[in-house]
């Protein structure tokens, strides 16, 4: 959605873009609400003014006809987003709904993302731990989820341009290495369970913001 001049949006309520219509703007220039081509209906509901930690900071999100409720930490970050029992009131937590928890450090880079019925939840289904180094970059990554009644876990080590996956016994490769060659090409070895190790390179198809629109052997 391209950005919308926010005097505009206290004067509007009603704004057209390229995925739809934004219908609604509160007195601080929050789209309240999203109606898509393809139907689907978002709407936000916002803090007040003097609540913390602003009232740009939604409480609530509505996609169809799931409701999460939004809390954030004392920085302002979001610390949970919570499938809401209720389609309006206080925003109970739905019993055996995927809810979404962020931990974060001091630096405000995010050290957990789990997604589960609590944030103490010992088998969510999908849990992501990272450490980053002393220019912010991240240097490891440990991802689990649930696959049918199993747990899988990989893990992954960056420095530089270089990146190492370990994946678990269950996995077919024994490790994957990723060496970024530039912007556009990496080249890629990777070492099958009991197999040979092979080498090949990835060339990264980017679009006019850089971002990745495709990749091609």
């Amino acid at each position: 959605m391209p950005a919308i001049n926010l005097p505009y949006a206290r004067r509007e309520t009603t704004l057209h873009y390229e995925g739809g219509t934004a219908t609604g703007a509160d007195a601080f220039g929050n789209v309240t609400g999203k109606t898509y081509r393809n139907g689907m209906v978002t709407t936000r509901t916002f803090a007040a003014a003097t609540a913390a930690p602003g009232p740009n900071a939604a409480r609530f999100a509505a996609v169809g006809a799931e409701r999460r409720g939004l809390a954030y930490d004392a920085a302002g970050r979001m610390a949970s987003a919570v499938v809401c029992a209720a389609a309006s009131g206080a925003c109970a937590a739905k019993s055996g709904a995927d809810h979404r928890y962020f931990t974060w450090n001091a630096r405000g880079l995010a050290t957990r993302v789990l997604v589960g019925d609590g944030a103490d939840d010992a088998t969510p289904s999908v849990r992501e731990d990272m450490a980053h180094g002393p220019d912010g970059g991240r240097h490891f990554r440990k991802s689990e989820w649930a696959a049918g009644s199993a747990r899988r876990t990989e893990r992954r080590f960056s420095v530089g341009t270089f990146e190492e996956t370990l994946p678990d016994a269950s996995a077919d490769d024994e490790w994957v290495r990723r060496t970024r060659v530039s912007d556009h090409v990496t080249h890629v070895r990777r070492k099958v369970r009991g197999g040979a190790e092979t080498s090949s390179f990835e060339y990264l198809h980017r679009d006019h913001l850089g971002s990745v629109a495709a990749v091609t052997d």
